[in-house]
């Protein structure tokens, strides 16, 4: 059993097998919590016989309880791979009336953690190797992937680990072999590791910041360009293992208003 807490929603987490409880509390270490009497959803995932994480579809099943409404269901089969993920559990209350996602990367400003710049653009467009050498330049990570947002559209922090691409680490001269427990996954662009951001050296941000910033990515070949489209957006066509650089220098001139 394991309880998280994701934004004052609790969540009581059952697995049957050791390497799902690994996996669960690797992604979400940061949000583990103590035992409480009363979560707020209760999640458990059934296999029939290999670990949940590493089964084929139709030998899994998602049993949850939202325990305000009471009410209670099964996910089976390949709808467990295209149902909304139970954890967090965004789509259940309490959290479906709190909080809204949105794809992206995030971190705080390196002198103002309440000011945030949120990073978006396609799945190729390269928000988590922008996010990580703003993590080096003093930057704090809120969230990789899966931005929360509140009702008062502040970004929460999201600690889960940061995919980081074989290409990505080269160039910011990180080895993925100094990672060997982080899971490994294959992607359209390469093998990417799931690194949690502390084990990268790098600092988290508060709980919460203002949504101060927004950058979106335009994928190209052709010659980078920064656009400011309004006071606090950046428009950057650019070629990601190309032009970080003159990427990281524009987000920069941005929150220091030059």
């Amino acid at each position: 059993m394991l309880w998280l807490d994701f934004w004052g929603a609790t969540v009581r987490v059952a697995v049957h097998n050791q390497a799902d409880f690994t996996h669960i509390a690797y992604y979400f270490g940061d949000h583990l919590s103590q035992t409480v009497a009363f979560p707020d959803v209760s999640v458990e995932f059934r296999s029939r016989e290999r670990s949940f994480f590493q089964s084929e579809p139709d030998e899994r099943e998602i049993h949850l309880i939202e325990h305000g409404t009471g009410r209670e269901w099964t996910i089976e089969g390949d709808d467990t791979m295209n149902a909304p993920t139970p954890i967090p559990p965004l789509a259940l209350l309490p959290l479906r009336s709190r909080v809204r996602t949105i794809h992206g990367a995030a971190a705080v400003h390196p002198t103002d953690p309440q000011r945030a710049v949120v990073l978006h653009g396609p799945s190729t467009a390269g928000k988590s190797t922008l996010l990580l050498a703003l993590l080096r330049r003093s930057w704090a990570f809120m969230s990789d992937d899966i931005i929360p947002v509140s009702e008062e559209n502040r970004i929460l922090r999201f600690t889960r680990p940061i995919g980081l691409r074989a290409n990505s680490a080269e160039i910011l001269g990180l080895a993925t072999s100094s990672f060997p427990e982080a899971p490994r996954f294959a992607t359209p662009t390469g093998i990417t590791r799931a690194v949690h951001p502390r084990a990268l050296g790098l600092s988290l941000g508060p709980m919460s910041s203002d949504w101060t910033w927004t950058v979106t990515l335009v994928p190209t070949n052709e010659t980078f360009r920064a656009k400011r489209t309004l006071s606090r957006h950046l428009h950057l066509c650019l070629n990601i293992d190309r032009d970080l650089d003159r990427a990281v220098k524009a987000i920069e001139e941005l929150a220091n208003g030059t």
